[in-house]
């Protein structure tokens, strides 16, 4: 009987990540079982891989492609959770992706925030922290995101959901009623600050309190 040793080696997510993309990864060799961890199980994945608490050890066996030649990772156990990462941080990494199964998307489709909620659910336990912010955080959270897709997009749908939903009834000049003439705009003249300060100061405090 051939015996081969085994090797005890710390890598990180990114890791997984860049094998995934390159396709030396194999996720799904023949003699896996087919994808089926429960929402509650990849929430508390998740959960604990924010937390930095350590999470059981994942077994890989190097062979060879042997078209390339090139070394390959099969996954002997650990398949759920790999899946479970991969499809949290970028499901288009996964070839066989299921929104039904798999329940995760890209970073950019959590916003906006309501949805950031929603997702936030499905992988932390009960939302947090991103449910633990208070009203008027989450409305400058949407106003922010607002902003940002009438700078990003410029067209007239996302120019009039700006004017309605952040400028509103304000009066401003009409230098003022696109993106950046709003953000330059004073909101207070002694000491002077711009209202782009006025938004990044809370931003920041929002940021401090989700990664707290």
């Amino acid at each position: 009987m051939t015996t081969q040793s085994a090797q005890k080696t710390t890598y990180k997510v990114s890791d997984f990540l860049s094998w995934q993309k390159i396709g030396s990864l194999l996720l799904s060799p023949a003699f896996q079982r087919r994808p089926m961890w429960p929402i509650g199980a990849k929430s508390l994945l998740i959960d604990t891989v924010v937390r930095d608490i350590p999470t059981p050890m994942i077994f890989l066996r190097e062979v060879r492609n042997l078209r390339s030649l090139e070394p390959q990772r099969q996954v002997v156990d650990g398949q759920q959770r790999l899946r479970t990462l991969i499809s949290f941080i970028d499901c288009k990494l996964l070839k066989d992706f299921d929104e039904a199964r798999d329940s995760g998307r890209p970073y950019a489709d959590w916003l906006p925030f309501d949805r950031t909620e929603k997702r936030a659910e499905m992988f932390f336990r009960a939302g947090r922290p991103f449910t633990n912010l208070d009203i008027p955080k989450k409305d400058t959270l949407r106003k922010a995101h607002l902003i940002r897709n009438a700078i990003a997009h410029a067209n007239r749908s996302s120019i009039q959901r700006f004017e309605e939903d952040v400028i509103g009834v304000t009066p401003v000049p009409p230098r003022e009623r696109y993106p950046a003439g709003f953000l330059r705009g004073l909101l207070i003249a002694a000491p002077p600050q711009t209202r782009y300060e006025d938004y990044v100061a809370p931003l920041v405090n929002i940021a401090r309190d989700i990664t707290r």
